[in-house]
């Protein structure tokens, strides 16, 4: 699976050739849309694809294996909705510039909130980190997540999370032009820091 801003393909020959995805075809038309940013990570512990898709209502997070991609003509995903209120966010807030990481035991997807200057009142804008336990991706089934207060790691705007995690999600800003703060969270943890 392969995938750029606007477009993603699977491949059935080693990549010989790839089969277009529309994400306006596979997914309904609903509050959270298709806009634009993917991200697409392959996890072996769960044999699934993840691909988040940001919306102009927020993300979603879909996931397959790679023999229902294939058998399905790349239409089999189980798929979740994270609105704006899935984090505490009013409706109208900006989202942007995802990334994703796995660990030992969830996955780990994180957005700038409060992007193009769209945080109306009530908005808390910052760099939010969402973690979903690979368990429940894999059974596809309800999923139960936890995320961080935006504003925390609101000097984080733009980073990315570390690759090869463990049982530690890593992130850092700049918090002075000569300093540099890394927040981390561990997976038998409720705090980041």
């Amino acid at each position: 699976l392969f995938r750029s801003n606007w477009l993603a393909a699977y491949s059935n020959n080693g990549g010989s050739s790839f089969n277009q995805l529309d994400p306006t075809k596979i997914f309904p038309k609903d509050s959270i849309g298709y806009c634009c940013d993917q991200v697409v990570q392959y996890v072996p512990s769960i044999d699934r694809f993840i691909w988040v898709l940001q919306g102009s209502g927020g993300y979603r997070v879909a996931a397959s294996s790679p023999a229902q991609i294939i058998s399905s003509n790349g239409n089999g995903w189980t798929y979740w909705n994270l609105g704006t209120s899935s984090i505490g966010q009013p409706v109208g807030t900006g989202f942007d510039y995802p990334d994703t990481a796995v660990g030992d035991n969830d996955f780990y997807l994180t957005w700038d909130v409060g992007a193009f200057s769209d945080c109306p009142p009530g908005c808390t804008g910052g760099k939010v980190v969402v973690r979903i336990p690979l368990s429940q991706i894999q059974a596809g089934a309800t999923i139960f997540y936890g995320y961080t207060y935006p504003p925390d790691s609101g000097f984080a705007w733009g980073s990315h999370l570390t690759q090869d995690t463990g049982d530690t999600i890593f992130w850092a800003g700049h918090n002075q032009n000569s300093a540099l703060r890394v927040f981390s969270w561990a997976e038998n943890s409720n705090t980041d820091y």
